[in-house]
């Protein structure tokens, strides 16, 4: 087996890509978003518990 790094560029980040895909057809994001609780006041919220879920997953 030989493993060569001296390819063209191509990005790492392509696996995160495909499951945050997923992720959003199955509503995966959405459904775990809405099991965590949000106490925070709802007039000073500026990112949903889903924003920043999503976040903190595909950073």
């Amino acid at each position: 087996m030989e493993v060569s790094f001296d390819g063209p560029d191509t990005s790492s980040d392509g696996g995160w890509l495909l499951l945050r895909s997923v992720a959003n057809e199955m509503g995966l994001t959405k459904k775990f978003a809405g099991l965590l609780p949000d106490e925070r006041d709802p007039s000073r919220v500026e990112h949903t518990r889903m924003e920043q879920l999503r976040q903190r997953v595909y950073r």
